[in-house]
């Protein structure tokens, strides 16, 4: 191609010239330059397409949306059938979110050329955000159709099927995009979150580990693999995995909980202190947050405090049943007796099915000293209906039902060893007759 400096701009040129002079500046990043001489070639010929065409190109380089618009916009009253204008046009509508008018405009694109598998995919994804989703899906299918190798139709239909919540024809979807291109890191990622939500832990680590190795300081991936590691109980690995995405991501809230919640989990409640209170400072009004700092609190021994973060996180979700058992047994620890009994009968309320509450509960009426014998057992046979019998019931019992067997008796506890209720327990499992009872610890 001709290089032509801006000094042979005179109007003894054509229109023709001032249009190539014009490409060949741009090829070169003279993006002014090349716009001046493409205006000279409009100047002179008003209906010269290829020149607003080019003018267009130009002016979305760098940046002038408006300008690019209105410029696709003289190609097409000059030439309503000039398909590169109208497609270019839906994608810049698109761009700016003007979703309805790209859909009118790859839809023209695709009555003037219905061979067009781009114009069939970039309608589909106006289509989502349009939340159009089956309509959508339909288009990616036709752009597969017509280009059977078209990776990213096939990776916009998997993620159109996330959106009905088909996780296998999502699945399949992304596998078939890396099969043709196998280096499609959307999709790796997609595959990541999908086995993550899908409970297949190995293949989640495969697919987020695959994807560092394209995009290493990718913060979500790097917080997402940490999540698949907290979910299988590898602590150390998902800390380490949390605190690579803060580095690469300093203000997200949500990776700082995480982090504060594998700690924990590690029995670190102290540095998971500071961590929750980091994911505090950018989401104060944070239930979960306030009622796990709660708990980090409790287990250092801090119980004013593991109130304070109880009672604000019951402040922003009054109807928070967990943050109320919480509360209920940071009272019982502080001999607040009946404010405890209080708190877990507030959380039944709320979720009957809580069964951890319901057995908090028991354990705390033994310390009311205004109930009786009678009252410990009706409440205990409460637990039991609501909890163990609908249990009991599933379970189809083979052993011999003669009651003169010898029967075996297995109690476990925590509590065996350097603890009162193992001395309490001693005088009860001596005193059974063995000739009747095999008793297991």
């Amino acid at each position: 191609m001709t290089n032509y400096s801006d000094n042979t701009l005179t109007n003894s040129q054509t229109p023709q010239f001032y249009n190539a002079q014009g490409l060949a500046l741009a090829a070169r990043g003279q993006v002014n330059s090349a716009i001046q001489a493409f205006k000279q070639a409009v100047n002179q010929d008003p209906e010269y397409v290829d020149a607003y065409f080019n003018l267009a190109l130009a002016n979305a380089g760098r940046g002038d949306i408006q300008a690019a618009m209105e410029n696709y916009r003289c190609c097409l009253r000059l030439n309503p059938d000039h398909v590169a204008s109208w497609y270019n046009l839906a994608n810049t509508l698109s761009r700016i979110k003007y979703f309805n008018a790209a859909i009118e405009a790859y839809h023209r694109v695709i009555e003037l050329d219905p061979q067009h598998a781009l114009a069939f995919n970039n309608l589909g994804l106006a289509l989502i955000k349009s939340a159009k989703i089956a309509e959508a899906i339909q288009h990616f299918k036709q752009a597969i159709a017509l280009q059977t190798d078209f990776a990213e139709a096939h990776y916009n239909l998997g993620a159109a099927y996330l959106h009905l919540g088909d996780k296998v024809r999502a699945e399949a979807q992304f596998q078939t995009t890396l099969n043709i291109d196998k280096h499609y890191s959307p999709a790796v990622f997609h595959l990541g979150n999908l086995y993550l939500e899908m409970n297949k832990p190995q293949k989640a680590i495969s697919m987020f580990q695959q994807y560092l190795q394209y995009h290493p300081q990718h913060a979500a991936a790097l917080n997402n693999l940490g999540n698949v590691y907290h979910r299988q109980g590898q602590e150390t690995a998902a800390v380490s995995c949390y605190k690579k995405s803060i580095q690469f991501n300093p203000n997200n809230a949500q990776t700082y909980y995480n982090l504060a919640n594998a700690l924990q989990a590690s029995d670190n409640a102290g540095e998971a202190i500071s961590f929750y209170h980091k994911a505090l400072t950018f989401e104060p009004r944070w239930p979960e947050a306030c009622n796990n700092l709660g708990t980090a609190y409790q287990k250092q021994g801090l119980l004013g405090e593991a109130t304070a973060q109880f009672q604000k996180a019951l402040e922003w979700r009054p109807d928070y049943a967990q943050a109320l058992n919480n509360l209920g047994i940071v009272y019982r620890l502080q001999g607040r007796i009946k404010a405890a009994i209080a708190c877990y009968r507030a959380a039944l309320q709320i979720k009957p099915e809580y069964s951890e509450c319901h057995s908090n509960l028991l354990f705390g009426l033994n310390y009311d000293p205004n109930l009786d014998q009678k009252d410990l057992f009706q409440e205990a046979s409460g637990w039991w209906n609501k909890h163990g019998l609908p249990i009991a019931n599933k379970f189809k019992h083979c052993n011999t039902r003669d009651p003169n067997r010898r029967l075996k008796i297995g109690y476990v506890s925590a509590d065996f060893r350097r603890h009162p209720v193992g001395f309490f327990f001693l005088p009860l499992a001596m005193g059974h007759k063995h000739d009747n009872f095999e008793v297991s610890c």
